[in-house]
């Protein structure tokens, strides 16, 4: 089949996130070389997650995270929903191959405001944890043998 060239191909791709059908242009997928969705474009349905018998490729993926990124494919700027938590998106991002770097500033606010707090509760978690072990050292060395 010949690709029109005006996009890059413009041949139609469906791609099913978790039960969420998405369709585009594999010269869409294409804009963002070493990126999966890029691999994707490049293998067709050689790649490992094209289902012969659908006719679409399917990942079990966060499809709202997943439609920000399609966004970004299309139209260069990557916005993310602020109901999205942060560690969600950052996993997402690894997966697609996609850098956090890229998130325009009217969302990284929120978006950084998740790793921040991952850091506090890590912390939270450290100091409670120490204390626990502390006083159970202490309990331990205050009780005979009874």
């Amino acid at each position: 089949m010949a690709a029109e060239s005006v996009e890059g191909d413009r041949t139609r791709v469906v791609i099913n996130i978790s039960g969420s059908r998405f369709e585009t242009s594999y010269g869409v997928l294409e804009r963002f070389p070493g990126t999966r969705l890029s691999l994707l474009a490049t293998l067709r349905q050689d790649d490992e997650a094209y289902d012969v018998d659908r006719g679409e490729y399917y990942f079990e993926r966060h499809p709202e995270v997943f439609a920000d990124i399609l966004h970004f494919y299309r139209t260069d700027e990557l916005h993310i929903r602020h109901n999205l938590c942060g560690n969600v998106v950052k996993r997402e991002f690894e997966f697609w191959g996609m850098y956090e770097q890229d998130i325009e500033p009217c969302c990284w606010t929120s978006y950084s405001q998740a790793a921040e707090c991952k850091e506090t509760l890590a912390g939270i978690d450290n100091t409670f944890l120490t204390g626990k072990a502390a006083q159970k050292e202490s309990w331990e060395a205050e009780t005979n043998g009874w």
